[in-house]
């Protein structure tokens, strides 16, 4: 009798073990196919890494609307086919984590900030401006918020918003983003932050758009300035900003300031990229520019002649900087009398933008009225004619 009861008695205990058992089920599964997932997709076994993503996802649409593993398999499987070139497919995965945290009375409103940020940055890489836009103001609401706001994320996520409206060319909005992050950043950080120069070089750029050429050339120097201190006086951001300032100091006319810039530019991308990277036909084309309004026809075709041979080498399918190189040399053959070199060029130079501008592109119109100025002169006005009215159409 009391055996029996000793195994009675231990009944209850045993039920509630197998309970326990039932109850966390779920837990080592999901952690087991989420890690079996992530070590596929680190030896490259990528179907195998997808479908344990994929898997411990659908684990995780079974448990409770907050537990945190719903969001991990969402951004797991996001950051996976991001990983893979599928942008496309990666937001929604991201989008729906989001939403998730959002509904969560307990979320930690800066990390969800930073996810709303991200999402932004997601969709402006896939052309999506406006839903990009508008998650970038959510990120802002909180980050603006006296409790939970953070003036050092204010003045990215502020910038970011004036890259759009730039990119959108509202430049008037993207004035007063730029303004308000740069505000933002002086407020939060130190002076000589690199964060400061980046919004500085923005402003800069901005400037150049809206023909404020001055004030533009000395955003850009602030921008080397900060940049050299924290990265370098050698690193390929400082270069590409000196290219800017060389730039606005051409169209300042400061000509000798301007080409020490420009070869400061390329002498550092010849160093850290090798001297058939498109960075360095960049630099090559704005001496080539300097060149030739100096006085120096035959240094500005050279100069142009090896940034066409680097760019064809390394955009075979074409790009805007080939088709601007081949338009500048076009427009120095002319006015060297070299014509029929000059009409070759001019065809594919308006080939090249064409394809990679788009048939409707503004950047068109002094293409096609430079040559039908030169067709006009060799006698082809009926071919002139055309390339004019494609201008009108674009004005």
């Amino acid at each position: 009798m009391r055996r029996l009861l000793n195994r009675m008695a231990t009944l209850p205990t045993l039920i509630c073990a197998v309970l326990l058992s039932l109850a966390c089920g779920a837990a080592p599964d999901w952690d087991a196919t989420n890690e079996a997932a992530k070590l596929a997709h680190s030896e490259g076994r990528l179907d195998e890494a997808r479908e344990g993503f994929e898997e411990a996802l659908e684990i995780a649409a079974g448990m409770e609307a907050n537990d945190s593993r719903r969001v991990i398999s969402l951004n797991n499987l996001g950051q996976f086919l991001r990983s893979q070139d599928r942008l496309d497919l990666a937001v929604p995965m991201f989008q729906r984590a989001a939403e998730l945290r959002e509904a969560d009375p307990d979320v930690d409103r800066v990390e969800l900030s930073a996810d709303f940020g991200n999402l932004a940055g997601h969709l402006q890489r896939l052309g999506r401006l406006d839903e990009a836009m508008s998650y970038y103001e959510r990120a802002l609401a909180i980050q603006q918020d006296p409790d939970d706001g953070d003036p050092t994320q204010m003045g990215t996520t502020l910038n970011n918003m004036g890259m759009l409206a730039y990119m959108s060319n509202r430049l008037d909005a993207a004035d007063d983003f730029y303004t308000r992050g740069m505000a933002s950043m002086e407020a939060s950080l130190l002076l000589d932050h690199p964060d400061v120069a980046t919004v500085s070089n923005n402003l800069g750029q901005l400037r150049m758009a809206q023909g404020q050429i001055e004030e533009a050339e000395q955003y850009f120097e602030r921008a080397i300035r900060i940049w050299s201190t924290n990265l370098g006086p050698d690193s390929d951001t400082v270069a590409r900003c000196r290219g800017s300032r060389g730039e606005a100091l051409r169209r300042l006319k400061r000509f000798d300031e301007a080409e020490e810039e420009h070869t400061r530019a390329l002498r550092i991308f010849e160093a850290q990229s090798g001297a058939d990277h498109p960075d360095v036909a960049s630099s090559l084309n704005s001496i080539a520019v300097l060149a030739r309004v100096t006085g120096r026809p035959e240094e500005a075709e050279n100069n142009y002649r090896r940034a066409i041979e680097i760019l064809e080498k390394a955009t075979p399918n074409g790009s805007p900087d080939l088709g601007a190189a081949r338009f500048n040399l076009a427009r120095l053959l002319q006015e060297r009398g070299k014509s029929s070199d000059a009409m070759i060029l001019f065809e594919q130079a308006m080939i090249t933008l064409e394809s990679t501008l788009g048939p409707e592109h503004p950047n068109l119109i002094i293409v096609y009225t430079t040559y039908a100025d030169m067709l006009v002169d060799a006698g082809q006005n009926e071919r002139a004619a055309t390339l004019r009215q494609r201008a009108e159409s674009l004005r």
